[in-house]
C-alpha cells in the first residue's frame, strides 16, 4: 500500500546515504538486556509474537465464537492487542525488515 511504499523509499533513502552498516530497531520490551540485540533476538522477538497472534486468535476468539455459536451466553469480553502490525514489520515478504535485510544482503 502506500504507507509500506513511503516506508521502503525512506528506508532506501537511509541505506543510500549510511556508511556503517547499522540497523537501529527500538524493542520496548527488550530492556532486560543491556547490551545491542542480534539478529537471533530480533527472530526470537518475530517467533515470541506470532505465538502470541496464534493464541489470542486460536483460544480467545475462537473461544468467543465458539461459546456464541453453541447458544451459550458469554459475558466476557477479552481484549488484546491486535499484534499483526508488529509481525508483518518484520516478516511481510516484500516490505518487511527480514525480506529487505535479505535484499540488501543479496546486493552487497
Amino acid at each position: 500500500g502506500n504507507a509500506g511504499s513511503k516506508s521502503m523509499a525512506a528506508l532506501n533513502n537511509a541505506v543510500r546515504h549510511a556508511t556503517d552498516g547499522f540497523i537501529g530497531i527500538l524493542d520496548m520490551f527488550g530492556f532486560e538486556e543491556p547490551r545491542p540485540a542480534q539478529l537471533e533476538h530480533l527472530c526470537i522477538n518475530l517467533c515470541a509474537e506470532t505465538m502470541q497472534h496464534f493464541y489470542n486468535t486460536h483460544i480467545f476468539k475462537s473461544s468467543v465464537e465458539s461459546c456464541r455459536e453453541e447458544g451459550i451466553i458469554c459475558d466476557t469480553e477479552v481484549d488484546y492487542v491486535d499484534n499483526v502490525p508488529c509481525i508483518d514489520l518484520i516478516s511481510s515478504l516484500r516490505t518487511g525488515l527480514l525480506s529487505m535485510l535479505d535484499a540488501e544482503c543479496s546486493v552487497r
